[in-house]
């Protein structure tokens, strides 16, 4: 009677929640934005768990693979991107790899993006295909997608599994791009003479005044200040933020932008097809200074280094 009762109180207490269940491979996300595009990946993390062999063994040479387990990896982006070249419009894709040999598969990206693992997409329409290394590296006891690599325009997503890795290079659309057109640029060419201004908008003492030189070069509007504002560089680009507005930018020894000062916007006065002033303001609107255009061949007011507002 003691084994009856028992059994008549687990069968009442009804299964466990899943959210509870312990699974072989449990679900992980990653997430990562880059000059404002999110790209996630969804997957399930199996495990190695003392298999000897899981390329060419467990995930057979030639097989259809998804990277992960259970429901099919997934990736979306919220944007347009690039992966290792090739266009993966703004949307979300179960991701499948085809184990070709040791060293090459084949990646796919299908836009049918609920699918069971063993749910193999043949061929078809739609799907995004192109030949990947799959480089040997070190052991990982867990399937792991990571991005170990960023820059300002895209980075490197990474799979990595047992004793194989799969690296896909990724680039991103610029949410401010560096290019500026000439119509629009040449008219804000030229020296000026910027005065820092205290809250109440007179001259900070605690800023001298100084010169920036804006040129046109290689589609890009350039700042040269004199002397230098920010460390020993005294060049940044002017990014575009609206017509006439520009934000400093960053750029590393390549010459690419790496970072853009939104918390400034540089707003040029235009008249008569000539800029002759601008105004910096900060993101609540507040005038932290003014720059006057300087005449050809006029020299402005000395003054040491500046320490930026």
């Amino acid at each position: 009677m003691r084994h009856a009762a028992l059994l008549l109180t687990l069968a009442s207490a009804g299964p466990a929640p899943l959210g509870a269940q312990i699974r072989a491979s449990e679900r992980g996300q990653v997430r990562q934005v880059v000059d404002g595009t999110t790209i996630t990946i969804d997957y399930a993390r199996p495990r190695v768990r003392g298999r000897a062999r899981i390329f060419g063994g467990a995930v057979r040479w030639g097989e259809v693979w998804t990277p992960g387990a259970n429901m099919a990896t997934t990736l979306e982006t919220d944007h347009d991107i690039l992966v290792d070249g090739h266009a993966v419009p703004k949307g979300k894709y179960s991701v499948w790899f085809v184990t070709d040999s040791a060293a090459r598969w084949t990646m796919v990206l299908d836009t049918m993006w609920r699918q069971y693992h063993e749910d193999h997409p043949p061929p078809r329409g739609g799907q995004i295909r192109w030949p990947v290394g799959a480089a040997t590296g070190p052991a990982t006891e867990v399937l792991t997608w990571t991005f170990p690599a960023l820059t300002a325009t895209g980075g490197v997503m990474q799979m990595a599994w047992a004793d194989r890795v799969v690296l896909l290079p990724f680039t991103v659309p610029p949410s401010h791009p560096v290019s500026t057109d000439r119509a629009e640029a040449l008219p804000l060419t030229g020296r000026y003479h910027i005065v820092w201004l205290t809250e109440e908008g007179k001259p900070d003492p605690a800023n001298p005044a100084q010169t920036i030189v804006v040129t046109y070069e290689k589609g890009a509007l350039v700042a040269r200040w004199e002397p230098p504002l920010w460390g020993p560089d005294p060049q940044t680009y002017l990014i575009r933020i609206a017509r006439n507005w520009f934000s400093p930018g960053f750029r590393d020894r390549q010459g690419a932008v790496t970072d853009v000062f939104t918390e400034w916007v540089l707003e040029f006065d235009v008249a008569s097809g000539r800029a002759g002033s601008f105004e910096v303001r900060g993101e609540d609107d507040t005038l932290w200074g003014r720059g006057e255009r300087l005449a050809d061949g006029a020299t402005a007011p000395s003054s040491s280094s500046p320490t930026p507002p």
